[in-house]
C-alpha cells in the first residue's frame, strides 16, 4: 500500500507496509530522508520507557536498517521532529494500545497497580534525564 500525503509544505511521505519515508528538514535547511517503521510487537516495551522523552520516542520510531545517532534528531526543527512522532504514532499506537490493554489486564492478575507502574517508571525516567543533564552541564 502506498499512501502520498502532503503537510506543511513538506515533501511527499510514502507509506508501505508499515514503514513510511518522510522528507525532514535540519536547523541549517538541508532535507534528510527517514523512514519511520512499525515497531514489533517484542520491542512495544520500548515505546513505553520512551514515555515523556521526544527525542527517545522519534528514535525508536526511526527504522533500525538506517542508524543515526540520538544527537541526529536534535539538529532537526522542531516541526520535523514533530513529523516523525506523529507518523510514528499513526503508526504505532493501535498496535501499542492493544499491547498495553493486555499488560494491564496482567499486572492487575499478579497484583500490580497499572498506573501506579507507570508513575514509578516516570519518574525513574524523569530523575535520569535531570541527572543526564546535570552531568552534561
Amino acid at each position: 500500500m502506498t499512501e502520498n500525503t502532503n503537510t506543511d509544505g513538506h515533501d511527499m511521505a510514502i507509506l508501505t507496509e508499515g514503514r513510511k519515508t518522510l522528507t525532514v528538514i535540519d536547523r541549517q535547511g538541508q532535507e534528510h530522508e527517514v523512514t519511520v517503521h512499525k515497531v514489533g510487537l517484542q520491542h512495544m516495551h520500548k515505546l513505553l520507557e520512551a514515555s515523556g522523552d521526544d527525542y527517545a520516542l522519534a528514535q525508536t520510531y526511526l527504522d533500525p536498517r538506517e542508524p543515526r545517532p540520538g544527537a541526529w534528531l536534535k539538529q532537526l526543527t522542531d516541526e520535523s521532529l514533530m513529523d516523525i512522532l506523529e507518523e510514528g504514532g499513526e503508526i504505532n499506537d493501535p498496535l501499542f494500545d492493544r499491547w498495553w490493554t493486555r499488560q494491564q489486564k496482567r499486572m492487575k492478575a499478579l497484583g500490580v497497580d497499572p498506573q501506579k507502574f507507570i508513575e514509578e517508571g516516570m519518574a525513574r525516567a524523569m530523575d535520569a534525564q535531570l541527572a543526564k543533564a546535570k552531568a552534561s552541564a
